[in-house]
């Protein structure tokens, strides 16, 4: 109510994750994750300028086998998370995607986006459609 945090998630069971906004600098670039649906929230802390780019992996197949790596109990919520968010950035005309298959690649993308450039691929088209891929495989898993 205050406007302190610059990101906040309150979660299904009250618990409350936030980030001040004086946790970020005043000057220079600052990357921060978060989830695609809060995206009208942080565009309302007064930062310079918010560049929304939503990383995905190469394939939903690929995505399982990076997510079972971290062994993580919350799997399910997390990836109903994935799933809002994944539609929410859809949903909004100002989201870039990335495709990371190659961290390179992956990593000259994004600084290419957070300079304010024009990306080669059409403004990350692929990564739309790759995003696109993963809801649907998401939504026919899980409902």
């Amino acid at each position: 109510e205050r406007g302190e945090f610059a990101q906040y998630l309150i979660g299904r069971n009250g618990e409350f994750y936030g980030t001040k906004g004086t946790a970020y600098p005043v000057e220079g670039v600052c990357t921060m994750a978060v989830i695609a649906g809060i995206l009208p929230e942080i565009q309302k802390t007064g930062f310079r300028k918010v560049v929304p780019i939503y990383i995905v992996p190469p394939s939903y197949e690929e995505w399982m086998r990076r997510v079972g790596a971290h062994q993580d109990a919350d799997i399910e919520k997390r990836l109903v998370e994935a799933k809002e968010s994944l539609q929410a950035a859809l949903d909004s005309d100002g989201f870039s995607f990335i495709v990371n298959d190659k961290l390179e690649d992956a990593v000259e993308h994004f600084k290419v986006l957070a300079r304010g450039e024009p990306v080669a691929d059409n403004g990350g088209q692929a990564g739309r459609i790759v995003a696109e891929q993963l809801l649907a495989e998401l939504t026919a898993l899980r409902g």
